[in-house]
């Protein structure tokens, strides 16, 4: 029985348990299953045997209502002149190559972590929970994909000054927790970092501050994560989950 099934199930971790257990019968639990193509849960494990919907789990009484707002922070692209310094940038690059890598940067999820679209993700975060949040008990989490990004929002929710906020991630040379394992560690990052374990001492008082920060006092008012405390995490007063599309 593998609980957390949708995480770690893709690379070395499993394929290692495969050819350990090699005619076992393996039964995946998972809260947030995977479905994408390329990674789907349901395939992986030989299709669903049984689901527990939100839905009755709010008949339940076990969970709270969630209720869902899709956002979409307006950008204007200068279509031309990325067109112009992708065409520089990739000269000595054959079509096919030209191709493949324009496909890779033209993801959501590569764009997401330019400047301009974090700083206009930051600023509408911001806006929407001092108009509907500001001064109230309840606060929020923000979910992001790399320990880049979430440096990124913290500086510019810093410079804003309007939301408090800090950071929970792992160390940036922690590779078990599901993070992107190519993801390059910025100097940014590794400089938050350090300021980080000069403050607290180490990663486990660095989380448990933040956390009973969080938790019991006024600030931060929200919270950045990266890959953690997303399921299983008791807050009450954590009545805002907003997260980047991937």
């Amino acid at each position: 029985m593998v609980d957390e099934s949708h995480r770690g199930q893709y690379g070395e971790m499993h394929t290692r348990m495969k050819r350990m257990f090699p005619r076992a019968c393996y039964i995946g639990f998972t809260g947030t299953p995977l479905m994408k193509a390329e990674k789907s849960t349901a395939l992986k494990f030989g299709g669903i045997i049984d689901t527990y919907a939100i839905d009755q789990a709010v008949k339940d009484k076990a969970v709270l209502p969630l209720i869902y707002e899709g956002r979409h922070v307006m950008q204007d692209v200068n279509r031309d002149g990325i067109d112009s310094w992708f065409d520089r940038m990739t000269k000595g690059l054959g079509d096919k190559e030209k191709a493949d890598l324009k496909r890779k940067v033209a993801r959501y999820s590569e764009i997401a972590q330019g400047d301009q679209t974090i700083a206009a993700i930051a600023y509408d975060i911001a806006e929407h929970f001092t108009k509907f949040w500001k001064g109230t008990p309840w606060k929020a989490q923000f979910a992001v994909r790399s320990r880049a990004a979430a440096v990124k929002y913290k500086s510019i929710f810093d410079e804003m000054g309007t939301v408090s906020a800090e950071v929970i991630m792992s160390a940036p040379d922690d590779r078990s927790t599901g993070d992107d394992p190519s993801e390059e560690i910025t100097e940014p990052v590794a400089r938050f970092w350090k300021t980080m374990m000069a403050r607290y001492g180490d990663e486990v008082e660095y989380n448990r501050q933040i956390v009973e920060g969080f938790k019991k006092r006024e600030e931060p008012e929200l919270r950045i994560v990266v890959s953690k405390l997303l399921t299983g995490f008791d807050a009450p007063v954590n009545t805002v989950l907003t997260s980047t599309s991937s």
